[in-house]
Order: C-alpha cells, then sequence, then structure tokens
C-alpha cells in the first residue's frame, strides 16, 4: 500500500499583525510548537499570542515548499486577500506601482541586447562597432 505523504504551507498573523508563513508535515503540533515558543530565535518567539490563518495542503514536500517561497514574497496586501478569502484581488495587487519603470529597464534591457546581437554579427570580421547612446525616458 502506498503512504500518503501529506505537507502544508501555512500562514500565522502574530500579535504584532505581521503574518509568518512556514511549511510542515504536521500542521496542529507545528502551531502548537510556534504558539509554546519552542523555538527562542524564531520570529514568531517575542510576537505571540499567534493565530493560524491560512493553511494549505500538498502531497509533495517540493511543491509545498515552492509555495511557500512564493507566499514569503508576496506583500502583506497579497498575503492579506489571502486570508481574508480574496483571491480575485490578487491580480491587481500584483501590479506594482514601478511597472512602468520595470517594463522602460525591459525595454532598455532588450534594446541593449538587440544592439549588441547586431554589433556583433554586422561586424564580426572587423572586431568593432561604433557606440550607440540608447536611453529610455520615464516620467
Amino acid at each position: 500500500m502506498k503512504r500518503h505523504h501529506q505537507y502544508w504551507v501555512y500562514m500565522l498573523q502574530c500579535s504584532d499583525g505581521t503574518f509568518y508563513s512556514g511549511v510542515t508535515n504536521n500542521i496542529e503540533r507545528r502551531f502548537v510548537e510556534h504558539q509554546n515558543g519552542l523555538h527562542v530565535e524564531s520570529y514568531t518567539f517575542t510576537r505571540r499570542p499567534l493565530r493560524l490563518v491560512y493553511a494549505s495542503e500538498f502531497q509533495y514536500v517540493q511543491d509545498a515548499i515552492s509555495a511557500e517561497k512564493r507566499l514569503k514574497k508576496w506583500s502583506r496586501a497579497k498575503k492579506k486577500a489571502v486570508v481574508d478569502d480574496r483571491l480575485e484581488l490578487l491580480p491587481d495587487l500584483a501590479r506594482k506601482s514601478f511597472s512602468i519603470r520595470s517594463a522602460a529597464a525591459e525595454l532598455l534591457e532588450v534594446t541593449q541586447l538587440s544592439y549588441l546581437l547586431f554589433c556583433v554579427s554586422s561586424n564580426s570580421s572587423s572586431g568593432s562597432c561604433d557606440r550607440v547612446d540608447v536611453s529610455v525616458r520615464v516620467a
């Protein structure tokens, strides 16, 4: 008989309002460990009491770890949307205020790469190419 593995990505809300996320194979045990302050060096130790506000089950540990890594990078607003079961807000919350600046930077990178490729392909025999200044203005 094949054994079913069970892993959890969980999120705790700390007494100071911050969120903590983690991965475990036993959600009940891990929550009690956090709540009892088992690890003095843990982020949650000085932020008790805690509330378990989100948990998602995974069959494979690697999937759980990947999900937790993504969750850790999310903004507080995105985490709160998940906690509040407002998943429809996630696409709008994913759009950062610097998206125009990021797009311009990507354009500049692509333009510089295209210039480099052009330079290499057009002057491969001479080994030199003229410098072209590429600038992108972002308001």
